[in-house]
């Protein structure tokens, strides 16, 4: 185990020294923890995570940057934003990690959901019936760290920073041996997560290379002036998932709707002739 472990940061810390763009690098990762592990799709995920005002009600949830990796099912990327903008804190699973992860800033802390929430409450929950069940997901493994004050990484307190592993239906069980590396991984992104921050605020990158790629292929399409109609049949989807697309992209930027989402992204120069730089 240890020579994969230590293959798989080698690997990561060659490709950093040669790659400009730290972004690239976490998405190797990523793509080779689907190849290592039972994960069809793994994701790096940096959000800010406010307490709850009431005892009942949720975390406040403010997502900073998600890497994907790995090959989506059909329907299951546009699934899988809408979750993470809209509903990620009714996650059973998510909500046990923050609250361990929250317990003990600074501290690693992985998690496979069998070993988390109980088969009843998860197979019953909203969160699973709605947006993994439905298409074809289930088991996962999260690793992730809840930022302390001068953390090595270089990312500032108070965040909650970590990669999902997510399994289909009927795969194998996620292992110790899987934990080891997903920790490994972690620690090895978190770095790099650090400079592509770093890298934004000091405008070398925007926030058009923080959408999904599904994202910007419907933002390019906008800028074209195809319908969304017209843009599920470019794309091969429903003009539901059209709209669900355009709905997280203008969050992501910080808009009102698409005219403004084109709008800002011509006038900043990520778009140019219909294309993305």
């Amino acid at each position: 185990m240890q020579d994969r472990v230590g293959a798989f940061v080698a690997d990561l810390m060659s490709r950093a020294a040669r790659q400009i763009d730290a972004r690239r690098v976490v998405g190797h990762a990523l793509e080779r923890l689907t190849t290592l592990t039972p994960a069809k799709v793994s994701a790096f995920t940096l959000l800010r995570v406010e307490p709850p005002t009431a005892p009942s009600q949720p975390p406040k949830l403010t997502f900073l940057d998600v890497i994907e990796g790995g090959t989506w099912p059909a329907d299951a990327r546009q699934s899988y934003m809408t979750y993470l903008n809209d509903e990620a804190a009714g996650d059973p699973f998510l909500e046990t990690l923050f609250r361990n992860a929250a317990t003990n800033p600074g501290v690693m802390t992985s998690m496979v959901r069998r070993a988390a929430v109980a088969d009843d409450v998860w197979y019953n929950s909203r969160h699973y019936v709605k947006y993994r069940g439905a298409v074809g997901f289930d088991d996962c493994l999260y690793t992730a760290i809840f930022t302390a004050q001068n953390d090595p990484s270089g990312l500032p307190a108070g965040l909650f920073a970590g990669i999902g592993l997510h399994a289909l239906r009927g795969s194998a069980e996620f292992s110790s041996a899987d934990c080891d590396l997903a920790r490994a991984a972690v620690f090895a992104t978190l770095p790099l997560i650090a400079i592509a921050l770093e890298t934004d605020r000091t405008g070398a990158a925007n926030l058009f290379a923080s959408l999904t790629p599904r994202q910007r292929d419907v933002l390019v399409h906008l800028n074209e002036g195809l319908s969304a109609k017209q843009i599920a049949h470019e794309l091969a989807l429903t003009p539901t998932s059209v709209q669900t697309y355009i709905q997280a992209l203008c969050k992501r930027l910080g808009v009102r709707g698409q005219r403004e989402a084109v709008a800002l992204c011509n006038k900043r120069g990520w778009l140019v002739q219909g294309r993305s730089r």
